[in-house]
This record gives C-alpha cells, sequence and structure tokens, in this order.
C-alpha cells in the first residue's frame, strides 16, 4: 500500500513548521522535567543524589532555624535585663524628685521660720525701743 504523499507550498510548509515549534515549546514548558531513578550520565546526579542534597538542605535550615531562635531567646533575655535596669532607675529617679520635693518643702519651711523669726527680733526691737524710750522719758522726769 502507498502512502499518499502530499506536497505543500514553501509558503504552508514555513506555517506548518512554525506552528509546530510553537506548540513544542508550549509542551516544554508545561511539562516539569522528569529525573529517571538511574544514574544519567557519568558524573550526573540522581534521584538518591536530589534526596541527599535535600536532607542536606532540610538540616541546615533547621540548625538556622535554632540558631534563630537561640539569638531571640538572647535578646529577648537582654531586653528584659534592659527594661529591669529601666525599671530600677526609673524608681530611684522617682525617689530623687520625691527627696528633692521634700527639701524643698523643708527649705521652704526653713526660710518662713527665718522670716517669722526675722518679723519677732523686728517687733522685739521695736518693743525694746519704746520700752527704752519710756525709760528715758521716765527718767527725764
Amino acid at each position: 500500500m502507498k502512502t499518499p504523499q502530499f506536497r505543500l507550498s514553501p509558503i504552508a510548509s514555513l506555517v506548518v513548521l512554525s506552528a509546530l515549534s510553537v506548540v513544542s515549546a508550549h509542551a516544554q514548558r508545561v511539562r516539569p522535567p522528569v529525573i529517571p531513578p538511574v544514574v544519567i550520565g557519568p558524573g550526573k546526579l540522581t534521584r538518591i543524589d536530589f534526596k541527599e542534597i535535600f536532607d542536606k538542605l532540610k538540616a541546615e535550615q533547621d540548625k538556622a532555624k535554632e540558631a534563630l531562635e537561640a539569638a531571640q531567646r538572647k535578646i529577648n533575655e537582654a531586653l528584659q535585663k534592659q527594661q529591669v535596669e529601666l525599671a530600677k532607675q526609673q524608681e530611684a529617679l522617682q525617689k530623687q524628685k520625691e527627696a528633692e520635693q521634700e527639701r524643698q518643702k523643708q527649705l521652704e519651711a526653713e526660710q518662713k521660720a527665718a522670716q517669722r523669726q526675722e518679723e519677732i527680733n523686728e517687733k522685739l526691737r521695736e518693743l525694746a525701743e519704746k520700752d527704752q524710750e519710756i525709760v528715758n522719758t521716765g527718767d527725764d522726769n
């Protein structure tokens, strides 16, 4: 049996070839490459090699995760220590402010007492002067 032969014009053959190349390119993009379970060639990787590499990467990732968690714990501990220190400093500052306010009140009280004492001394001087005047005027009589 003879197979029929078709002759295409040069333009039609270009159209068919370009369509086939587009379909082929699309098919290669859609399907992921298949890795056979055997050695592909000398010096090339196998599925087993990929599994080992994946396991190593996973182990490294786990180590990195543990290191990150340890670093976060250290940072949190340092932050807690800083917060405790800050609280102590704030408490000391508050006590210092209270002591300063108490000193200020005491100073004001001392100033009032000194002013009152000065007023009393002034009145005593006035009384002493009046008394002296009375004594002096009494001596003249």
